[in-house]
């Protein structure tokens, strides 16, 4: 695929699959593992949450989403924080 930019809604499924296998195939063990845990947070809590991904009618401000996620992510690192320095 490269850099080219191109429309991901233009892709077919079968060619989608073969990709996937194929970067699957290519990752390392530890890669493998990290994209796992994100297919299974896609499909087990994204899908049962909000229903399958359709990226022509999702009306989601997915900038909105990503900054209520890292405020979340700040709130979770500090407080693990505070809670070792408060452990020792």
């Amino acid at each position: 695929m490269g850099t080219e930019k191109l429309d991901v809604r233009d892709l077919s499924e079968t060619y989608v699959l073969e990709e996937l296998f194929t970067l699957i195939d290519e990752a390392e063990s530890d890669e493998r593992r990290v994209l796992l845990y994100l297919a299974r947070r896609i499909v087990d809590l994204g899908q049962k949450t909000y229903g399958p991904i359709d990226i022509e009618s999702d009306q989601r401000d997915w900038l909105r989403e990503v900054n209520q996620e890292l405020g979340d992510a700040v709130f979770y690192v500090a407080m693990a924080a505070l809670k070792r320095e408060v452990g020792k």
